[in-house]
């Protein structure tokens, strides 16, 4: 099965926005990401426990090339007080 990443994106944002007050996700950030990606399109990825890790099993960790529209993006982050914590609306 091939499916255009617009698409794959399209259905992500559709089900996140579905879902961005639900306090299922909270302090579970890559979980909801994955589940907008997978629940929205019927497809599994397949990854580490946390970004870092999925970072580097797909070997991301060294590129400075942005991403294109629809990536899934994994990147190291340094929790503070101020971290968010859960999805929300702006």
């Amino acid at each position: 099965m091939t499916v255009a990443f617009d698409t794959i994106s399209r259905y992500a944002l559709r089900w996140a926005e579905e879902h961005l007050d639900s306090t299922a996700y909270t302090t579970r950030c890559l979980a909801f990401v994955e589940d907008a990606i997978e629940r929205a399109n019927e497809v599994e990825i397949f990854g580490g426990d946390y970004a870092g890790e999925s970072a580097d099993l797909y070997g991301a960790t060294h590129t400075a090339d942005p991403a294109p529209p629809g990536a899934f993006v994994f990147y190291r982050s340094v929790r503070t007080s101020r971290s968010s914590t859960c999805p929300r609306r702006a």
